[in-house]
Formats: structure tokens, C-alpha cells, sequence
């Protein structure tokens, strides 16, 4: 494709409007022009090319999102670049004490840190975010970014006085949460102890970030989905010395975890720590009343 002809499309946009142009594309792709040019647009763009395919071969699709269609991966990184600029502006107002979440409700109140309107705002991003992680992560590899995000977050919270919002940590939602657990578990594809680093990294984050705090349930729930053989090498991690004192206290997402896993792999082990915590939630009776049950029926 000569000089020319490439600029062609440089001239389209100068002279007609972003709507002109779709119809003229609609008109073309139509016509079966776009399609025969498969062989001309590999040689000039092989993303463009593979798209254009794609795209036809979705046609009978309608209703779908533009994540779930193939677009290109240019496409993919301007729409995730953009939501992360969302993101990023939203982030870029904590620590500010006159910034967006800042509140005084009125003027001879104390303002205080509305760490509910940011984990709100932020959640909203979030929603359109996690449609995209699966096609970003095979793009742009970048295995800290949510970690580094996070410990920024708290970080800009710490640097507000404490009587702004003191001391409490700000909850962050579950798709939120959702992002970066999936993230952070994508980009350890290739890992060869996939499991152990998984819940190592994402224990860390509990550890570094003092004022930001991942919805627990959320992170339940993705810990007790993941592959059975992984479920067992983080079963079998946090029975060492590392996570020692936090699986002992109920209260604890690792305990919560644990004491699932244990329910699962080691049924003498799990029946032990409904026996242990039993003071703390009756609930823990349970468990152990069905286990009578059973062991009287037996005889």
C-alpha cells in the first residue's frame, strides 16, 4: 500500500464526521468489499486484519459487548486505558484535604474522609473493568498493577490527618476486590507453584496496604472456586508457621478459608477447629452435634 493510499484515512477524518464515517464503513462492509480485503489488510495491520475476521465471524451475534467481541488489541488497551484513567483520576483526589471526598457537611462541622463515596465510585469503574481483565492480561502482562495500585490507595489515605478519618480503613467492593483477585491470579499463569504465590501475594496486600481493606466475602468466594488441586496447595500452606496466628482467630478471612479447606481435605482437622472455636460462635456446634449424630447411628 503506497504513501498515498494510507493517507486516506487521515483525510476521511479531516473532512467528514465520526458518523459519516461509520456509514460509509457500514456501506462498504455491505457490500463484501471489507471482506475480500483479508489479504491486503494482513500485509498492512495483522491485529486489524485478524479483528475484521473475527467480527464477521460474530455477525450472527447481535447483543453482544464490545469485550466480548474480538476487537483488537489496540482497541482493547485505548478502552482499558481509558477506564484505568478513570480510575486513576478518582485515586488522584485522595489525600487532598480539599479534595472530592473531603466532606463537611456543614461549615462548623470537622470535615472528614468519605471512604464509602470513593470505594462507590471506584466500584462503578470496576463493573466495566472486569469485563475486560481476560483480554488485557494476555496483553499487557504487568503482575504488579494492582498490588502497586492498592498500596498507592493507602498510602494518599494515610497522608490525611487522623482526626479526618480516624484511622479507619476504607472498604473496597466486591467488584473491585473481584478485579484485583482475578488479575492478580491471570498473571501467575505460567507459575509453577501457582497456588502458594497466589495466596502469599494476596496476603501481602492485607499486610501492606494499613488502609484499604478487600471485601471478605467476595474474597471467600473466589479462594473456595479456584481448581481443586489448587485449593489443596493453599490448603496446605496455610498450615505452616506463617499463617499460624491469623487461621487461629475466627474473625479472620485466612481462618475462614482454612477452616473451609479443612472441611474439604481434612475432615478430622476441620471437626478439631469447630471443637476449638466453639466458645467464640456457637455455630461451630453444629458440625460437631451432626458428627454425634452420625457416630450414635453407627452402633
Amino acid at each position: 500500500m503506497n504513501e498515498t493510499s494510507q493517507d486516506w484515512g487521515k483525510k476521511l477524518f479531516e473532512v467528514l464526521t465520526i458518523e459519516q464515517i461509520q456509514r460509509l464503513l457500514d456501506v462498504v462492509a455491505s457490500s463484501g468489499i471489507l471482506a475480500q480485503l483479508d489479504q491486503t489488510l494482513r500485509a498492512t495491520d495483522a491485529d486489524l486484519a485478524s479483528t475484521v475476521r473475527k467480527l464477521f465471524a460474530e455477525q450472527d451475534k447481535i447483543e453482544m459487548s464490545g469485550a466480548e467481541l474480538g476487537v483488537s488489541d489496540q482497541k482493547t488497551l485505548e478502552t482499558w486505558d481509558e477506564l484505568w484513567n478513570e480510575w486513576s483520576n478518582h485515586v488522584g483526589e485522595l489525600g487532598d484535604e480539599e479534595g472530592e471526598y473531603v466532606i463537611r457537611e456543614h461549615h462548623w462541622e470537622t470535615p472528614y474522609f468519605d471512604g464509602s463515596a470513593f470505594a462507590d465510585d471506584l466500584e462503578k469503574v470496576a463493573e466495566k473493568m472486569f469485563l475486560w481483565i481476560d483480554r488485557v492480561v494476555a496483553i499487557r502482562h504487568d503482575v504488579g498493577l494492582f498490588a502497586e495500585e492498592l498500596k498507592e490507595m493507602s498510602d494518599h489515605i494515610s497522608d490525611y490527618p487522623e482526626w479526618m478519618y480516624g484511622g479507619e480503613r476504607c472498604h473496597m467492593g466486591p467488584r473491585v476486590t473481584e478485579c484485583v483477585l482475578k488479575w492478580t491470579w491471570l498473571v501467575l499463569e505460567d507459575s509453577s507453584a501457582r497456588g502458594e504465590t497466589f495466596l502469599n501475594q494476596v496476603h501481602a496486600l492485607e499486610q501492606d496496604c494499613d488502609g484499604i481493606v478487600l471485601d471478605n466475602t467476595q474474597c471467600f468466594n473466589f479462594f473456595i472456586q479456584l481448581p481443586e488441586d489448587v485449593r489443596r496447595a493453599i490448603h496446605s500452606c496455610l498450615r505452616t508457621d506463617r499463617y499460624a496466628d491469623t487461621i487461629d482467630n475466627p474473625r479472620s478471612l485466612w481462618h475462614k478459608i482454612h477452616h473451609h479447606f479443612n472441611q474439604e481435605f481434612d475432615h478430622p482437622a476441620y471437626l478439631q477447629s469447630c471443637e476449638t472455636h466453639l466458645c467464640q460462635d456457637w455455630r461451630y456446634g453444629v458440625p460437631l452435634i451432626a458428627e454425634a449424630i452420625v457416630r450414635i447411628s453407627d452402633f
